[in-house]
């Protein structure tokens, strides 16, 4: 499951992609900041649910806790668990702690991902609701440091030298290109425009989740771990070792419970809400847009307009939010069926809103072929590469910004 948040802000923060000729006016982060920072994510959200009647910046900061708090509930729960690595290449890149001294994980069980999947769809729902309205409602804001977000992947309370959460999504998802010194990271202020960016962020999960759910990863997961336990068995027998032993463990396993999972039946109740979630994505993302190109100030700006600058290290070129509006109408043609996905073989479009709406197993040798894919084929317009490439960068949790960085 490849989706991990705030990972626009956190995973930006290391990227110079271009450096700002003259970068904003710095600014000092809220109590609050320091307060997440000192306590952890959970205290911090306990204490603001609890308010009879909570500020719009307030609201924001229980609506970015309980976003957090999802991610933080999945980390905790890998860090808890011996993750085999032949099931890497399904879960994706994750934050995980090592264990502690003496500390034994639990074997994965079959279920875990499922599990992960709803913690995530019933996180992003509260922060949903934390946020409902906040966009186009009185004006507030909300200074961060970055470097107070951390991640208590143990849950002892305390924060260890490894749960800083900007490194931790860097190094998810950047791997390899992740810098090991970040340096510090500048204070961001939040204000209502970022309300809609966060409500787009939570969508995008919750269609991501929506999807692990559709396609049910538990029984494939299941067979595999089942007939690993049988190869270690036997060449624990004949004393060949317990794994890896042929060179290709770590190819054949991931990939048999990925192909296994996609050629399942998905539940279309569970590929509709994906769908629908992946809508209002788009529709807060107009939001946002909408929200930012009104700005006067110019604080600590996280996504700026034309006339405002960028506190993070990253030149934003002009015009961005207009040229965004093409690859947010070319998504939004691409889950009606109004525009296609190009199939790879012929001059023929794919219907993914179709697909979304009655969807069929995909086993590889039928989408390689086409006659998995044959229902769906479509007569309309289909999108450029470009675009498509874009759409899949706004569904994958390796986004950055929204994708809005990939537009440079």
């Amino acid at each position: 499951m490849r989706v991990l948040p705030i990972a626009a802000l956190l995973l930006s923060l290391p990227l110079s992609l271009a450096a700002q000729e003259a970068p904003a006016p710095a600014i000092g982060a809220d109590p609050l900041s320091a307060e997440i920072g000192a306590q952890g994510i959970r205290p911090v959200l306990a204490r603001l649910s609890a308010l009879p009647a909570p500020t719009p910046q307030e609201r924001f900061a229980m609506g970015g806790l309980e976003f957090l708090a999802g991610i933080e509930g999945m980390a905790q729960t890998l860090a808890q668990v011996a993750m085999p690595n032949e099931l890497d290449m399904v879960m994706g890149p994750l934050p995980r702690s090592r264990p502690a001294p003496g500390e034994v994980p639990r074997r994965l069980a079959p279920g875990d991902i499922t599990a992960l999947a709803q913690g995530v769809s019933a996180a992003m729902a509260r922060s949903e609701a934390a946020l409902q309205g906040l966009a186009e409602g009185p004006e507030f804001g909300l200074a961060l440091d970055p470097d107070d977000l951390w991640f208590d992947l143990d849950g002892d309370g305390q924060r260890g030298p490894q749960e800083a959460a900007r490194p931790m999504l860097a190094q998810m998802l950047m791997g390899r290109r992740a810098p090991q010194d970040t340096g510090p990271a500048p204070v961001i202020r939040f204000d209502n425009a970022d309300a809609a960016w966060l409500s787009a962020y939570t969508h995008m999960l919750s269609g991501t989740a929506e999807m692990v759910q559709a396609f049910d990863p538990e029984p494939p997961i299941a067979r595999t771990l089942a007939t690993l336990e049988r190869i270690a068995a036997a060449r624990t027998a004949e004393g060949q070792g317990i794994t890896r032993d042929l060179g290709l463990d770590g190819f054949i396993d991931p990939m048999a419970t990925l192909l296994d999972i996609l050629a399942q039946q998905p539940d279309p109740a569970h590929t509709r809400a994906a769908r629908d979630h992946w809508r209002a994505m788009l529709a807060q993302n107009r939001l946002f847009w909408r929200r930012v190109a009104t700005e006067t100030d110019n604080r600590a700006e996280f996504i700026p307009n034309d006339a405002q600058q960028s506190v993070l290290p990253i030149a934003f070129p002009q015009g961005l939010g207009a040229s965004w509006q093409d690859v947010l109408a070319d998504a939004e043609a691409l889950l009606e069926g109004r525009a296609t996905i190009p199939f790879w073989r012929a001059p023929i479009g794919i219907d993914l809103g179709a697909w979304l709406q009655d969807p069929a197993p995909l086993p590889l040798t039928g989408v390689i072929q086409g006659w998995a894919l044959a229902p769906y084929f479509s007569e309309a317009p289909r999108v450029s590469p470009e675009s498509w490439r874009q759409f899949e960068a706004m569904l994958d949790g390796r986004a950055t910004l929204m994708t809005v960085i990939t537009l440079n």
